[in-house]
């Protein structure tokens, strides 16, 4: 379990004021795209009233709700908001999915290697 600081948890709680402000919010979800703002809504409920405390599981969850967003742009765009805070530095590894000698030639010509 991860406990997660005051910034993240308060940009959680953004990121959930946001979510429950959408107009179709309080209707029954009739849209993918609501459908999967719901699940983040549910998501966020479960790790912002433990106060903080991040599991596995959850974060197994959060994964999945990013992937079932894919094509909805409102649900992706709250999803995204949610990894960013906790995931920050995620868009800066390597594409594990090309080849071994593309990722050490990109990570040769960022600098990090002299």
């Amino acid at each position: 379990m991860t406990e997660l600081s005051k910034r993240q948890l308060a940009a959680l709680q953004r990121v959930w004021h946001d979510v429950q402000t959408e107009p179709d919010a309080r209707e029954t979800p009739d849209t993918d795209d609501s459908v999967c703002r719901a699940g983040l809504d549910a998501w966020l409920a479960g790790v912002i009233s433990s106060d903080g405390r991040l599991t596995k599981t959850s974060l197994h969850d959060l994964i999945e709700l990013e992937h079932e967003a894919e094509g909805h742009p409102v649900a992706r765009a709250y999803v995204d908001r949610v990894v960013a805070v906790l995931m920050p530095h995620r868009d800066d590894e390597p594409s594990w999915d090309t080849a071994p000698g593309e990722v050490i030639r990109e990570h040769c010509q960022s600098g990090t290697i002299r």
